[in-house]
């Protein structure tokens, strides 16, 4: 699978130096990966500002990957193996850093 095929819309928050990727409800609930937070549902909810599909660039909250009629979700697979294989080039292997 290609990386343009595996992800879907992003938003990126420049003001606080994030990317959200969206992925379906409850695959990263399992997630133990060092500068990757899991934004939930229940007590511990987070809201992200989601901005108009037309607003492509900052400043501020954007859509650096829009969403597609037949494509907004990543593949969780694919992101987790990403964030997993980027966390180890730069930091190397670390505790906690599985799933």
């Amino acid at each position: 699978m290609r990386a343009g095929e595996a992800v879907g819309a992003v938003i990126a928050d420049p003001d606080r130096a994030r990317l959200y990727f969206l992925i379906p409800s409850g695959t990263a609930a399992g997630w133990n990966l060092r500068y990757a937070d899991v934004l939930g549902d229940g007590p511990q909810a987070v809201f992200v500002g989601v901005p108009p599909v037309s607003r492509r660039e900052g400043p501020g909250v954007h859509w650096c990957v829009p969403p597609l009629r037949d494509q907004y979700l990543t593949d969780p697979v694919f992101l987790y193996e990403a964030l997993r294989a980027a966390t180890l080039a730069e930091l190397g292997a670390q505790p906690g850093d599985g799933r």
